[in-house]
């Protein structure tokens, strides 16, 4: 199955066991709820996950991790919940109380999908409404809210109600009376205030309403307005409405003209009103601190009527407090969008945000979101959130995984699965708060999202060479290969479930929060194996060179979005110390183990899969180290010989004596000038330089000045690596050789002698 394509086109999910049959070749994502089996001969590609075991024990079964198909699946909304379906819990009739026999008078009808009318049934409800006077008909079909009237022409009480409704709600009718009673019987009278109410602005100073007094003319039925041009005092009160008296968070009191008015649902707070010629009170300032909805209750009594009766005018207004402005409080937030921000918050994992709504003040534009005068009593439920990448620039958005917030409910959880610095904010609703417009929040910063954990793979273990030869000395340096460097590979990871690579962790402008000297790699002080020739059976000795507990720092940067790759440096140099005649073993091959040791990045996310003591890395080392000296040839010949021929050779301790190296031509050198010391009593030295061919080199040169004697050349300008124990005494000594003038030479056929100390 998709033996030819990619294993992130094709996802299997299984909702309990599954069996890879023989044979079988399949290149897919595979998520099983319960275990997974291979039969014989199966080759899988991509990613298999399971709730229960995996078996692959089956005969030459293979699978193959593929990488790629992990992070780039598509997994079509499975992995999503559905969403709550919205049902109709009730429909909601909002009324005056008292009405007009003059003139129709407003209500508003909401199909309410929630028990508090905070979200609104948005598919269309067909209802009949009960009794007969709704406007524009009893038969009206209801998307969400309705403005409609009601009119009744004499002097009656009557019960509002919806008679039939298609859907049906759940929970039947809810009426809101101005006083807050929940009443549904609306009372229809000849004489009344009516209100110009205005929606308000939680806590702005400057909007105002109208009111009248009207009665109903008994020969035309017209409304007249009373009080024309008369000052009245006008008993004013306020109920709550939504939010109802009974679940609010804060109560706060409505101003009219200045004056704080009462706030139990009964007129009682005396407040002068003046009424113009057409008998109308205009321009009444009116503040709420709070959003919502109110009922104004204004009373009028006045005993001393012509007739001795007494005059008794009463009416509501309702309004709609909104809040100024919308905002979110996340858990930590960063003042500037980039790496200076200190606040930090792990990916893929829930962070709290409070929304909140807030009110006029002065000042108000300036201050946080913290800061910001409440409006407590704002409770929309489901509004849609969203997220913006600030920083770093150009980087992958990514995932949010909640799409709403509801305000009134406290604090929540939102969860950013990327690295990065974000802004969030609510949008925008459209008549979404008790049929007015939700704004969208300002947008706020969040924290800077880092990665959960940051995982460690030792991709390449590397390799060490000589530096020429295929061998090296003890003593001489080496380094690693360059074609073959340790390779370390740290993936960001967030905090999802399983994880997902956060790849904006190698962005040039965040992967310096994992510079190259967070690696901090220890130098092994001692071959894993190899002994020196004591009687302790010391490990031979290692060490960097110069000598370092720490290698040197490397080179860091990525070549997968998400994975940060961190290579050793090359100039490194390493070397088994000569120590004297204890390193007189016979040739070894190293086996070094380095430690990377326990690290976290700037921001402090740990790096796992280090053991505490050191993570460790075992190069490839294919070559020999061998015990080696320069060994140049003591020279015999007659005084009266024109020159003599000193012969040099690199040598090397096979573990029972010396022998010639395989020196490669223009790897090991020799030059005369490392000779610090020449008696030169019967020579002259010609200077000269070379290498060495298999051990052999030179020769050198000493032109004979006719006397007799011995001459002794120490070359002491050699690396220790040249060096050997020559006498004994558990010290490296120069190598030296002697030229002696005036001895007979011998046969022809003997080239040169040489006095053995071995």
């Amino acid at each position: 199955m998709n033996k030819e394509g990619n294993a992130r086109d094709l996802l299997l999910i299984v909702d309990g066991d599954l069996t890879f049959k023989n044979n079988a070749e399949i290149n897919a994502v595979v998520y099983v709820t319960g275990n997974i089996d291979f039969k014989n001969n199966s080759v899988i590609v991509g990613v298999l996950a399971a709730e229960g075991s995996i078996d692959i024990g089956g005969g030459k079964s293979e699978f193959t991790y593929d990488d790629s198909a992990a992070g780039n699946v598509d997994f079509g909304g499975a992995c999503i919940p559905d969403e709550p379906s919205v049902v109709l819990d009730h429909i909601r009739i909002v009324h005056p109380g008292i009405g007009l026999t003059c003139q129709a008078s407003d209500l508003q009808v909401l199909a309410c999908a929630d028990p508090g009318c905070e979200s609104l049934y948005p598919d269309p409800v067909d209802l009949t409404l009960r009794p007969v006077g709704w406007l524009p008909a009893q038969n009206v079909t209801v998307t969400g809210a309705a403005n409609l009237q009601f009119r009744r022409s004499v002097k009656e009480t009557v019960t509002l109600g919806v008679s039939n409704a298609l859907p049906a709600p759940d929970n039947g009718t809810v009426c809101i009376a101005p006083d807050g009673s929940g009443s549904c019987d609306m009372t229809f009278r000849d004489v009344a205030f009516v209100f110009d109410m205005p929606d308000l602005v939680a806590g702005e100073e400057n909007k105002t309403f109208s009111m009248s007094a009207l009665e109903t003319d008994e020969n035309t039925g017209q409304c007249t307005a009373l009080f024309a041009g008369e000052t009245r005092t006008i008993e004013f009160g306020t109920s709550y409405l939504n939010p109802g008296p009974a679940d609010r968070e804060a109560s706060f009191p409505t101003w009219v003209n200045g004056n704080q008015v009462a706030t139990d649902g009964v007129a009682q707070t005396g407040i002068a009103i003046s009424f113009d010629g057409d008998g109308v009170a205009r321009d009444i300032p009116i503040r709420y601190n709070d959003a919502g909805r109110k009922s104004l209750l204004a009373r009028y009594v006045d005993d001393n009527q012509p007739d001795s009766g007494t005059l008794l005018i009463e009416g509501t207004g309702e309004y709609v407090s909104v809040p100024l402005g919308l905002c979110l409080i996340p858990e930590q937030q960063c003042t500037a969008a980039d790496l200076s921000c200190s606040n930090t918050l792990p990916a893929g994992l829930p962070f709290s945000v409070t929304p909140r709504a807030y009110r006029d003040a002065p000042g108000v534009s300036d201050m946080s979101c913290a800061d910001k005068p409440s409006a407590p009593s704002f409770a929309v439920g489901n509004v849609p959130v969203s997220h913006q990448l600030l920083f770093p620039d150009g980087g992958a958005d990514d995932d949010l995984l909640e799409t709403t917030l509801d305000y009134g409910d406290g604090e929540q959880s939102l969860t950013l699965t990327e690295v990065g610095v974000f802004s969030i904010n609510t949008e925008a609703v459209a008549g979404g708060y008790l049929g007015r417009d939700v704004p969208a929040s300002d947008m706020a910063m969040t924290a800077r999202m880092v990665p959960d954990q940051l995982v460690l793979t030792v991709a390449n273990d590397g390799e060490l060479s000589p530096e020429c030869n295929g061998f090296v000395y003890t003593g001489e340096k080496f380094q690693w290969d360059a074609s073959n460097l340790p390779e370390l590979h740290i993936e960001a990871l967030n905090g999802q479930t399983p994880p997902q690579r956060t790849v904006n962790y190698t962005h040039e402008d965040v992967i310096a929060r994992l510079p190259a000297d967070r690696f901090e790699v220890s130098v092994p002080d001692a071959d894993n194996v190899e002994t020196l020739n004591d009687a302790a059976a010391t490990p031979v000795p290692f060490r960097s060179e110069p000598d370092a507990l720490l290698l040197s720092i490397g080179d860091r940067d990525s070549i997968t979005d998400g994975v940060v790759r961190y290579r050793f440096d090359d100039d490194d140099k390493f070397i088994y110390p000569k120590l004297s005649a204890s390193s007189r073993i016979e040739p070894f091959l190293p086996d070094l183990t380095f430690l990377l040791q326990p690290m976290s990045d700037l921001d402090d996310v740990p790096v796992t899969g280090i053991d505490p003591a050191g993570e460790p890395i075992d190069p490839i080392a294919a070559f020999e180290v061998r015990y080696g000296r320069l060994s140049p040839q003591n020279v015999y010949g007659p005084e009266n010989i024109e020159e003599l021929t000193m012969p040099l050779q690199m040598e090397y301790w096979n573990g029972d004596r010396f022998i010639l190296s395989e020196d490669i031509p223009g790897c090991t050198g020799w030059s005369t000038a490392n000779i610090t010391s020449n008696t030169d009593n019967h020579h002259n030295l010609i200077p000269a330089n070379g290498t060495f061919d298999n051990g052999l080199g030179g020769p050198l040169v000493l032109k004979a000045n006719g006397s007799e004697g011995v001459d002794t050349l120490v070359w002491g300008g050699v690396p220790d690596w040249k060096k050997d124990d020559l006498d004994g005494d558990g010290t490296l000594d120069d190598p030296t050789a002697t030229a002696t003038f005036g001895v007979y030479r011998g046969h022809d056929r003997i080239i040169y002698w040489r006095e053995s100390t071995d």
